[in-house]
């Protein structure tokens, strides 16, 4: 099989026959019901704006009245005692004792990342996922993965300088966890080279998820599986490899919409500055994503939804009965890696 797949046949073949075969049955099979909720909702919200990907699967927003106000509103209850205070703790003994007794044991080495959602007031986290359930928010989801999405992750990411060797998600990566997603990277301050962009290649994949660079580190650490330094990174990184990365770069308001499944990236390398940085994060029910055992946190965040609009709600469903009874996104996990070409 390792030899059929190194073969130019079988690039084609994936390229042009199984992927666009593959989309069609995970749009319109795998994803039956989710395909018809998001028909159903393009349909009476088909006056609402979205943002328009243009068969790309990232595309960086820079001046978007929407986010720009939600970036403000945010900003509004962030004073530089309230980061400076958590700056400290992300630097404690206890900080990283907890982080020890985490899941990502790379991140425990030099704490650099916490989310800071918990520490924000009812009122703004009721804001905020008013709009991460906008129609805006909901129809441009719908627009880039084809079905109806779940709301999976709220997360506002504080990272901080944490020394000259990277780890962890500030290494090349794609979140290995299904066939498709939707994020929302929204920067709260001002992004620059020194603290850490988000970065991405500009150019689109033409295999999907099923292109992997074989040359992963191997440190033992929890939270590095898949990651790749940045001297065997090779993808679609010419000469003059500048020109072909993007990056979240630029004012407060600046957005990346993206999906990490496809897309290889790394970011928060801060340098000599903090970072800011919201993340919304959409999925579909038969992604590799642990959405039992986030269910509580799913719960919480809806609790800050008022209204009962079916499609807003609909957004913190479960997975599927059918998906967890017989593991079908265990299955296709594997399925995906079976298929790939690793280079």
């Amino acid at each position: 099989m390792k030899k059929i797949k190194n073969t130019k046949i079988y690039l084609f073949f994936l390229k042009y026959i199984f992927i666009p075969i593959y989309s069609f049955f995970w749009e319109y099979i795998i994803n039956f019901k989710g395909k018809i909720y998001k028909i159903i909702f393009c349909i009476k919200k088909k006056n609402s704006e979205y943002i328009r990907f243009e068969n790309s699967s990232k595309k960086l927003v820079k001046d978007n009245s929407e986010l720009k106000l939600l970036t403000k509103k945010i900003n509004s209850q962030l004073s530089s005692e309230f980061i400076d205070e958590k700056i400290n703790y992300i630097k404690s003994d206890e900080y990283k004792q907890e982080k020890k007794r985490g899941v990502n044991q790379a991140q425990a080495v030099s704490p650099y990342l916490l989310d800071i959602w918990d520490y924000m007031n009812e009122d703004l986290k009721r804001e905020i996922v008013e709009f991460a359930t906008s129609d805006f928010m909901i129809k441009t989801a719908c627009n880039y993965l084809g079905v109806f999405p779940i709301l999976t992750q709220i997360e506002i990411n504080l990272n901080i300088p944490s020394g000259n060797q990277p780890r962890s998600a500030q290494l090349w990566h794609r979140d290995d966890l299904g066939y498709k997603s939707f994020n929302l990277f929204l920067a709260l301050s001002k992004v620059d080279e020194n603290n850490g962009p988000f970065i991405t290649l500009k150019e689109k994949d033409p295999l999907n998820i099923f292109y992997r660079i074989k040359k992963e580190i191997d440190s033992g650490l929890t939270g590095e599986r898949g990651k790749i330094l940045d001297k065997d990174f090779n993808y679609f990184i010419h000469n003059n490899k500048n020109n072909n990365l993007l990056k979240l770069e630029g004012d407060p308001g600046t957005g990346l919409f993206i999906d990490t499944f496809r897309n290889y990236h790394k970011g928060g390398h801060c340098k000599t500055k903090h970072r800011l940085v919201l993340r919304f994060l959409y999925l579909t029910p038969d992604s590799l994503h642990n959405f039992e055992q986030e269910e509580s946190l799913r719960k919480n965040n809806k609790k800050y939804l008022l209204s009962k609009d079916f499609f807003k709600n609909y957004l913190f469903r479960d997975r599927d009965k059918i998906i967890s009874k017989f593991k079908i996104h265990e299955k296709l996990f594997k399925f995906y890696h079976m298929v790939s070409i690793k280079k």
